[in-house]
């Protein structure tokens, strides 16, 4: 998508939502690094949510069913073998990341995505 498509649609939810600037979630690196390194990840399901009556998101890890379907499916648990002993094997849960948001004010710099 160009900036300008981009700058559009932003443009548009200001508009129906009447506000002055578009609301921004900043999710860090170290979010996506950790992501990334969950075994079979393909990508990330993100789920809005409220929590304390704020919005928030919730990033999970997630693979696809098959390379037909590319049906994305969280992963929230894995296991691995140290060295194929399978007395060594364990399973660990997947963290689910949250970021809260959006974040009042959106970036100090006014640009085409947060203002008109």
């Amino acid at each position: 998508m160009s900036l300008n498509d981009a700058a559009e649609i932003t443009k548009s939810h200001r508009k129906r939502d009447k506000l002055d600037q578009s609301p921004a979630y900043f999710i860090p690196v170290s979010v996506f690094k950790k992501i990334v390194g969950v075994p079979g990840v393909a990508g990330v399901n993100i789920y809005p949510a409220l929590k304390d009556g704020n919005y928030i998101l919730l990033l999970a890890p997630a693979t696809l069913s098959n390379e037909t379907d590319a049906v994305p499916e969280d992963i929230l648990t894995y296991s691995y073998r140290i060295n194929g002993d399978s007395l060594s094997t364990q399973t660990i849960e997947t963290k689910v990341f949250v970021t809260e948001g959006p974040h009042p004010p959106p970036p100090t710099r006014r640009n085409k995505l947060n203002s008109d």
